[in-house]
Parts: structure tokens; sequence; C-alpha cells
């Protein structure tokens, strides 16, 4: 990886970490002047076999993380931070970025419930998601069991795991 596209990779993460620890957000100008820097630096050093390589990073990373935005278990913002991510380091690397975020995040949520003493909680809404799941699978039933009806166990500021799992990365493949 250039240094241009490390300066502009750790660059946003350090902004997206900072805005979603202090505010919950990660703003949309921040992910379009990532996207596009991304798009910009890997046209730059690669032609236009550039812009393949920052759509395959970028689209492969929103496939495979909107089925957490949809279980609501990630922002869309960070679904976009992870896109700009994909844009920028593109394939193989998404794949170990994606692998050590969604570790990253596992952990993190693990250590705020119990942090938070909400084991139980979390134990409950597992039981009832899997519950309604094998309902709907054996029988066709679908009890539509929400969430709200459950306690939420809580949020996560998200950017801390994409960006401890973008660094962790960086450095199992020698980058930093």
């Amino acid at each position: 990886m250039n240094q241009p596209k490390l300066i502009l990779l750790i660059s946003v993460l350090l902004i997206a970490l900072v805005t979603d620890l202090w505010k919950r957000k990660i703003y949309n100008v921040l992910v379009l002047l990532g996207l596009l820097g991304g798009l910009a630096i890997n046209i730059h050093s690669m032609g236009t076999i550039g812009v393949i390589f920052w759509l395959k990073g970028s689209l492969l990373a929103l496939f495979v993380f909107v089925p957490l935005y949809v279980l609501r278990g990630m922002a869309a913002g960070d679904v976009k931070l992870m896109m700009v991510v994909g844009g920028i380091v593109g394939l193989p690397l998404i794949v170990d970025v994606m692998l050590y975020v969604y570790i990253a995040g596992g952990l993190i949520a693990l250590l705020i419930v119990l942090f938070r003493k909400q084991g139980q909680n979390l134990l409950n809404n597992l039981k009832a998601i899997m519950l309604n799941h094998l309902l709907r699978v054996r029988t066709g039933v679908n009890l539509n069991m929400s969430l709200n009806s459950t306690q939420s166990v809580g949020k996560m500021p998200y950017a801390v795991a994409i960006f401890a799992g973008t660094l962790y990365a960086l450095h199992k493949h020698n980058i930093l």
C-alpha cells in the first residue's frame, strides 16, 4: 500500500473514531471525501484499473456489512465507513480487514455487555431471536418478534471496531 493511501486511510479512520465516540455519528462528508480520495489515489497509482480495484473493495464491504445494518447491529455510517476502507485497501486485503473488524466488534460488544452487567438481557434477546427463527423454519409461522419487546443491551460506537480491525489487518500484512 502506498503512502498516500495509508495517510488517507488512517486520517479517515481517526476522524471517524473521534466523531463516533464523541457524537455517535460518522459524517457523510467524511465518507464522501474518503470514497473520492480513495478513488482518486487508486486511479493515480493504477490507472483505469484503479476504478475496478476501488469498486471491488467498496462493494464487497457493502454487501458483507449490510446484513448487520439490517439486523440493527450497526448504523449506516459504519457500513459506509467500511466501504471507504474497502475502496482504499481493495481486494484481497479487505477480506482480512472485514474478518478482524467483525472479531473486534464482537469482543468490544462482549466487553460492553459484561461491563454494563447486561448478560441476562443478551441471553434473553438471543433466545427470542432463535425461537422466532426456529418457529418460522419449522412451521412457516412468523411471530414478528421485535427486539423492541426485549430490553436492548445498548449500542456501541462501531468505528472503534473498524479502526482496531483495520489496523490489526495492516499490521498482520506488514503494512504498519
